[in-house]
């Protein structure tokens, strides 16, 4: 998420949506992999991008989290993020420099040097033009790019995600206790990263995360309940055609 930016020193000036055309295209990164061993603990995992990991290396939480995430603070939750080794880089990388996760690499692996805008209603995209050492030559449409099958459920899961971590940031205040911090701590990284989604890896070597959108709502329920938060009204309910979404989330 961006905050006080100034679009024009950091982009080409535009604000992008998922079917919009930009010129990102540069040959697969072919022969390039810096920005895979530059990014330090930039690389926030969300729940989506974990049980992806998860799935793809058919690793349970205590195998993934003990040789490639680590978890650190981001505002004011505890997340996890890619382990990137100094002087190496992602230890997701093959030797020769390209990722061995490619199919289900982590969104903001994704983006690159695309960056997300959680406005109220939508997800939209910058071009971050000083970011990558290439030169992009060939215009690619968004949602191609970053190459999440339904990218409707895909952009309507994050705005969910981005929503639950406000209404979480508003009841951090200095005077919560050490001890209740760490429960709701505890609580979170439980349900949405330590217990497994229902994720699956088909024959073709593909992920399917379909199932992940049914068990992620309803564990927001669970969330919202449990640490006594208020949600927020959606507002662009009628747009959302994903079915196994909970019926608690169309009625607010």
């Amino acid at each position: 998420m961006l905050h006080k930016v100034n679009l024009d020193e950091v982009s080409d000036g535009k604000v992008y949506e998922r079917r919009d055309m930009v010129r990102l295209g540069c040959g697969d990164c072919e022969g390039c992999s810096e920005c895979c061993k530059t990014v330090g603990d930039s690389i926030v995992l969300d729940p989506y991008d974990y049980a992806m990991l998860a799935a793809e290396l058919s690793m349970d939480a205590a195998g993934l989290n003990s040789k490639y995430a680590s978890f650190g603070p981001v505002g004011a939750m505890v997340l996890p993020h890619l382990v990137i080794d100094e002087g190496k880089g992602c230890r997701l990388l093959s030797a020769d420099g390209r990722c061995t996760v490619h199919k289900a690499r982590p969104g903001m692996c994704r983006l690159f040097p695309l960056a997300r805008i959680y406005e109220e209603d939508r997800v939209t995209y910058i071009h971050q033009i000083h970011e990558c050492p290439k030169k992009p030559n060939k215009k690619v449409r968004v949602e191609e790019f970053i190459g999440i099958p339904n990218m409707v459920a895909y952009e309507r899961y994050l705005l969910v995600w981005d929503s639950f971590r406000k209404a979480y940031e508003g009841i951090v205040t200095p005077e919560i206790s050490n001890e209740d911090l760490e429960e709701q701590t505890k609580f979170i990284l439980t349900l949405f990263y330590l217990t497994p989604f229902p994720v699956t890896k088909g024959a073709d070597g593909v992920v399917d995360m379909e199932p992940f959108y049914s068990a992620f709502y309803r564990r927001m329920d669970t969330a919202y309940e449990g640490l006594g938060l208020v949600r927020v009204p959606d507002k662009e309910v009628e747009d959302w055609k994903h079915k196994p979404i909970r019926k608690t989330w169309l009625e607010d």
